[in-house]
Parts: C-alpha cells; structure tokens; sequence
C-alpha cells in the first residue's frame, strides 16, 4: 500500500513547506528527472519521458473534470501521452521553482509551479498551478513515483485536447 500524500492548494503544506538545502549534484538529479518528462513530451521524444518515471507511479489528477487517483505503469503513462500530444501543433510545459521539502537517501518530496501552452491553428489551451512529486532513487537516479497536478487557472478551449486525441487517431488510421 502506497503512503497516502494529500497536497492540495488548500492543504497547509503548500503555505508551509520550507525547501531544504541539498548538495546541488542531487537537486540537479531531480529535476533533470522532473525536466525529462516536461521537455520529453514538448519534444515528443516519448522515451524520455518513460526513463522519468518509476515501474508504477500514481497519478493524482482530481483537479481536472472527472479526474481521480490511479496507479498505472510508465508505460501506460507514455501510452496516454502519445494518444493525444503529438495531435497539437505546439506544445509547451513549465515547471519550475522545484522545492524539495523532504529527503532521504531513497526518497525525495518535491513541489513545483507549472504552466502548460497547448496550440492548434490559432486555438489555445492554456493552464498553470503546482505539482507534487515524490521520486524514489534507482541506483544513482531519481524516478517519479507520484505526481500531483493541481491547476490553479485555466484559460483558453480546454475540448482542444480531445481535438488532438482525433487528429492522433485519424493520423494512425491514414498509417
């Protein structure tokens, strides 16, 4: 059974968490790591982004419409990437500010800023807010194990990404 992690933009740790000092070799790790799947999917190099995560993460996408936590394998997570991205014409994800809360040598909780830029034609879907991710080490590297997206604004179409997801599918039926 995985820990329970709850981090909302009402939870306390948001407003609380104090980012602890680390030798720069490891916070470049993590957020190499955490890099990977942001540039990995901008660039849609999809295996980038599966060498980010864990075997088995969790996901915890509630702030999204119909959104819930599920454990899925890094397969599927690219999976899901790859049915819908490479349906825009651009793509742009941020995340920044990467604050480590909580360390240990197998074991590392980190919160984030994000903004994300989603275009086809002249339609855009844009949003932001803050991550959660736990990353566990692998031998000398970290992998995420669990991610949080909690948006905060939102502005644009958000129906483009189902736009993208069919442009995927008629792409793949042309093939």
């Amino acid at each position: 059974m995985h820990p329970r992690l709850v981090v909302s933009n009402r939870d306390p740790l948001v407003a609380t968490a104090r980012k602890v000092e680390i030798p720069p070799e490891e916070q470049a790790a993590i957020s190499e790591t955490i890099l990977s799947v942001t540039a990995g999917v901008d660039s849609r190099d999809f295996d980038r982004v599966l060498s980010a995560f864990a075997d088995t993460v969790i996901m915890d996408r509630t702030s999204f419409p119909g959104g819930m936590v599920v454990t899925l394998s890094a397969e599927d997570i690219v999976a899901h990437f790859r049915s819908f991205m490479p349906g825009f014409d651009l793509t742009e994800h941020l995340v920044v500010n990467h604050e480590v809360v909580s360390i240990n040598p197998l074991r590392a909780h980190v919160l984030a800023e994000f903004a994300a830029i989603h275009r086809i034609g002249d339609k855009c879907w844009a949003l932001g807010g803050h991550n959660e991710f736990v990353l566990i080490r692998s031998g000398t590297r970290w992998l995420i194990a669990f991610m949080k997206i909690v948006i905060q604004w939102e502005a644009g179409d958000r129906d483009l990404a189902q736009t993208a997801r069919a442009r995927v599918a008629e792409a793949r039926e042309a093939d």
